[in-house]
């Protein structure tokens, strides 16, 4: 195997974004600003996992707070009516 493409900087950026509640979509955009190369959000995820699995990296369940929104069928029924 080869070395690995991910500086300590890199993921030190991964772990700050991912704690403060970025989506891997988002730290890979930043992520790919930064480096001036294609970071994907899979390759995101996939060193989330293996950060996760070093210990060096927490679940942010607890941290991040869920935002009930309104079932899109019910506005739909209305503006459905509307319409006869």
């Amino acid at each position: 195997m080869g070395t690995s493409p991910w500086t300590e900087e890199h993921e030190t950026t991964v772990v700050k974004h991912w704690e403060q509640g970025l989506s891997a979509a988002k730290i890979a955009i930043e992520l790919s600003r930064i480096l001036g190369t294609s970071v994907t959000r899979n390759m995101v995820m996939g060193k989330v996992d293996r950060l996760r699995k070093d210990g060096l990296l927490g679940a942010r369940d607890e941290t991040i707070q869920t935002i009930k929104l309104p079932r899109v069928r019910a506005s739909c029924k209305i503006i459905w009516n509307a319409f006869p």
